[in-house]
């Protein structure tokens, strides 16, 4: 069974759910990321998201799976203060004040690990790989 099959049975066994979407990020070198952001989760998103959004799924999710595979590095988690984005989703947590910085996290995502973000805390925070700090 090829690699991908498997990553693809076992997120539908410990989830419970069926893959509707499938996306593959390489990051070559310490240099390469994936930018902060929500995911899409709901149909009626896709249109705010704009021409570039190369969504396809008619229902809405309920999580994404990310994968490891091959190197460590760090995500970035951030928790969302604000009142909607481009896609119109509102995070329930707002500024306790005008020098709070918020919530930030980074930790490694090392290599044949997974990640699940739910559509929950996908409305409340953000996530991304940023370029790397330290030499790869």
């Amino acid at each position: 069974v090829p690699p991908l099959k498997k990553m693809i049975a076992w997120t539908e066994k410990k989830y419970k759910c069926k893959i509707g979407a499938c996306q593959l990020n390489f990051h070559p070198s310490g240099e390469s990321f994936h930018a902060q952001h929500r995911d899409i989760m709901d149909p009626d998103q896709i249109q705010r998201a704009g021409r570039n959004c190369t969504c396809s799924f008619r229902r809405s999710a309920i999580g994404t799976c990310c994968f490891s595979i091959g190197s460590h590095r760090q995500v970035l988690l951030e928790a969302a203060c604000d009142e909607g984005d481009l896609m119109s989703i509102a995070s329930v947590y707002q500024r306790c004040g005008d020098d709070c910085k918020g919530w930030k996290e980074r930790k490694y995502f090392e290599s044949g690990t997974a990640m699940w973000f739910n559509a929950a805390w996908n409305q409340n925070h953000t996530h991304g790989i940023p370029p790397c700090e330290e030499p790869c």
